[in-house]
């Protein structure tokens, strides 16, 4: 593989090549949620937006720093730097889609000034 999976224009590896990019995206949302749920007022959407930048930006660190250059995704080759933040910034978006879509980021009101209190 290597280089000249690289030169290959063929679709062979796009079953695996989605699979792997599934479950490494899967693996940094649940990252994401464990950190988020250590500490309760971590649900604030300010936290929640910054956690899924934070997240993003590991990944991408761990993908072209980390990673051993054969097991790189791959699609660094294909696309232009401002292209690879681009899809970096998405995978931010999404993580956030994500957790707004399971109602991570419902908050309950809080009593101020008699606003969502109780009447009594």
């Amino acid at each position: 593989m290597g280089d000249e999976a690289l030169r290959a224009r063929q679709h062979d590896n796009t079953l695996v090549g989605y699979a792997t990019h599934h479950a490494a995206s899967v693996f940094w949302a649940g990252l994401l949620v464990a950190a988020l749920q250590r500490r309760p007022e971590g649900r604030t959407p300010a936290r929640v937006v910054s956690g899924c930048v934070a997240a993003s930006g590991v990944a991408c660190v761990v993908d072209f720093k980390l990673t051993p250059r054969r097991f790189t995704p791959g699609f660094e080759h294909r696309l232009s730097k401002r292209a690879l933040g681009a899809t970096y910034a998405l995978f931010a978006v999404g993580l956030l889609l994500g957790l707004a879509r399971i109602g991570y980021l419902h908050m309950p009101l809080r009593s101020v000034g008699g606003v969502g209190g109780s009447a009594s």
